[in-house]
């Protein structure tokens, strides 16, 4: 065949533009540490379009007879994937996050307690063509999370108040605590900071 040298290069006779909607090829990963969930597509997304706030997590492929769905739609979270890739990984936001791990059958486990959904707002690809939407329908395990991390992170007090007329105790925490595990015998208050001094 012969070479096309520079500078004598031919413009095509036909251009078809890009029709095809973006589709959903893995539900990657999800994290309950970290919050970051990775999808991959089958063709590169545009990320200044991508809107986090069009996802939302479930513990079911959809609503059937006897299981009660439960759902978060995302309020926020940074998109982590910085060029316009295959692969789309966002963190949640802090509340979205909590708002998850105070529901103990949402994305708890491998395999099918955490499927994905998305609307076609989610991004476009570079052509300008809007995702397909992942709406609900039948088990598909493209739709649920191929690899899971657990929450191995303690939670940490942030503050807490008391209140002598009452006699309450208000502790704060910075993520979502199991309310059945709380032990009211495991506090206890003192009048400095240091182990030596007055405990109650």
């Amino acid at each position: 065949i012969l070479a096309i040298a520079n500078g004598r290069a031919q413009q095509a006779r036909r251009y078809t533009v890009d029709t095809t909607a973006p589709k959903l090829v893995q539900f990657e990963s999800f994290s309950a540490d970290t919050g970051i969930l990775t999808v991959l597509f089958d063709e590169p997304l545009r990320v200044s379009t991508v809107s986090p706030t069009a996802i939302a997590l479930q513990d079911s492929f959809g609503p059937h007879t006897g299981f009660t769905l439960n759902r978060v739609n995302l309020t926020g979270g940074t998109v982590i994937t910085a060029s316009n890739s295959l692969e789309l990984s966002i963190r949640l936001s802090t509340f979205d996050l909590n708002t998850i791990k105070a529901i103990p059958t949402l994305c708890v486990s491998l395999g099918s307690t955490c499927f994905l959904r998305y609307s076609t707002l989610l991004f476009t690809d570079i052509a300008g063509n809007p995702v397909t939407a992942l709406a609900d329908r039948s088990v598909a395990s493209t739709d649920y999370a191929l690899s899971y991390t657990r929450d191995n992170t303690p939670p940490v007090l942030a503050d807490f108040s008391i209140n002598m007329n009452s006699t309450t105790i208000v502790l704060t925490f910075d993520e979502t605590v199991s309310l059945s595990s709380f032990r009211a015998t495991a506090i206890t208050l003192q009048s400095t900071n240091t182990s030596t001094s007055t405990q109650y």
